[in-house]
């Protein structure tokens, strides 16, 4: 074998090994993706109570929480834990006590009062409590 053989295989082997390298290290990129500071935000309040999954929080349930120490609401689908803002409303307690426990209700007076913008206040008011519905076939 003469020089320039032997020079060109070690040229391959070492492009070839390098090739392998990138490949591998830009392959973790696509396994563990970084995450933005949103999406961990979110992942965060979602997990917190349920480990990952909202909880069916039923119309029934919901209903239950219906007075000024204990008021849940439904918006969207989304139910809240809006208690400790009941006294801090700025139009007064029994503006919100009428619709504890409501969903539909609920909905309908917040967006005559405020308009339909105001409900993305709702996770900083209140806290997120499940989802409002019930999955089918499922026993209670």
């Amino acid at each position: 074998m003469n020089k320039a053989t032997v020079t060109i295989a070690v040229f391959i082997v070492v492009a070839v090994g390098m090739l392998l390298i990138w490949r591998s290290s830009s392959l973790e990129v696509f396994t563990n993706p970084i995450e933005t500071e949103e999406e961990v935000v979110v992942e965060e309040e979602s997990n917190e109570n349920s480990g990952g999954f909202a909880p069916m929080i039923s119309e029934e349930e919901l209903a239950l929480h219906n007075s000024k120490d204990d008021c849940w609401v439904s918006y969207a689908g989304s139910v809240y834990d809006i208690t400790d803002w009941v006294g801090k409303h700025p139009g007064g307690m029994e503006a919100i006590i009428s619709v504890c426990g409501e969903s539909t209700k609920f909905e309908e007076a917040l967006n005559a009062q405020h308009g339909e913008d105001r409900a993305q206040m709702l996770p900083k008011v209140g806290q997120f409590i499940g989802t409002l519905g019930v999955i089918e076939g499922a026993q209670s």
